[in-house]
């Protein structure tokens, strides 16, 4: 078996071509040692033209092609997956979901693609005192146009019974902006929205004292936050729309996420609902169950091996 090493290179501005060219170099030689028979890019990389044997890429969403107008380079986006999908002998999509929208908008025949479904890392026991006292919903991730973070506030600043008995909880995705921050003082729910960044033991402490997790984003290629969620017991309400209904199932409730009035519906109705909220949590523990990472491992090599018969 060739072995092979590599290091982490430093961010230095305007050297990242010349970079890949070298990693592209050094990879080809590793290649040809190796005998390989597969050759899987995870994250959009360029197919290597000359290869010889099987070429699979995972295609993880297609965000900038659904929301361009979240996007300043989308159409470059979307020519690129186009080019890697003719080249690739075989595409890994994360979701149903994703399959759907790379079979429509890279015109790729439905044979060429499997699903394969992501698992959680976040495993670790949660042992420390609660990180937030006071009872409060949970948001986790960058907040940027399709995350549709802005309407959860608006949401949340809308019904009294929301915002003056939880707090809401933002982890990740750096500071509150300040357009993030002028919106919230508008909406009289200053203090009551925080934002927190650290470790991910922190993360699993807030899940696992959250009344509810809220992903309000339209648009996700698998959702790794919803299998966090179920891992840690907390009730989930999201979007009825991408991929959660196919990656949560009955674990979640759903809402219309261009209508926030539908958002305050399903956040009063699982907050007040105890016996609710346990059902969720029931469901999700079944639910988490249909994800791991050896399951993905075991269905990835599988795939191959349909590639190479």
């Amino acid at each position: 078996m060739a072995r092979f090493a590599g290091c982490r290179r430093p961010f230095i501005r305007k050297t990242h071509r010349a970079a890949m060219f070298l990693s592209n170099q050094w990879f080809q030689r590793f290649t040809r040692r190796s005998h390989a028979d597969i050759y899987h890019t995870t994250y959009e990389a360029m197919l290597w033209p000359d290869f010889r044997g099987r070429r699979v890429i995972t295609i993880h969403d297609l965000t900038p092609e659904k929301f361009p107008q979240f996007f300043a380079c989308s159409s470059a986006s979307l020519a690129h997956k186009r080019t890697l999908a003719q080249r690739a002998d075989g595409i890994i999509c994360v979701s149903e979901n994703t399959r759907r929208d790379v079979i429509e908008l890279l015109n790729v025949p439905p044979e060429k693609t499997c699903v394969v479904y992501h698992g959680n890392c976040l495993n670790m026991q949660v042992t420390e005192p609660r990180a937030v006292v006071e009872p409060y919903l949970l948001y986790v991730g960058m907040r940027r146009g399709y995350k549709n973070f802005i309407r959860l506030v608006e949401a949340y600043a809308s019904d009294p019974r929301i915002h003056r008995e939880f707090s809401l909880i933002c982890f990740g995705g750096g500071s509150l902006t300040p357009d993030e921050v002028q919106r919230i003082q508008s909406l009289g729910v200053a203090g009551r929205i925080r934002q927190f960044g650290g470790p991910d033991t922190l993360l699993a402490n807030l899940y696992t004292h959250a009344t509810a997790f809220i992903y309000p984003s339209l648009y996700e290629g698998f959702g790794i936050p919803l299998l966090e969620a179920m891992h840690y017991n907390c009730p989930i309400i999201a979007s009825r729309a991408s991929c959660f209904p196919e990656i949560a199932g009955d674990a979640a409730v759903y809402f219309d996420p261009d209508n926030t009035d539908d958002i305050v519906r399903q956040i009063v109705t699982v907050i007040g609902d105890g016996p609710k909220r346990a059902e969720m949590v029931e469901m999700g523990r079944i639910q988490g169950t249909k994800y791991s990472w050896d399951r993905c491992a075991a269905e990835t090599v599988n795939y191959y091996r349909v590639l190479l018969s």
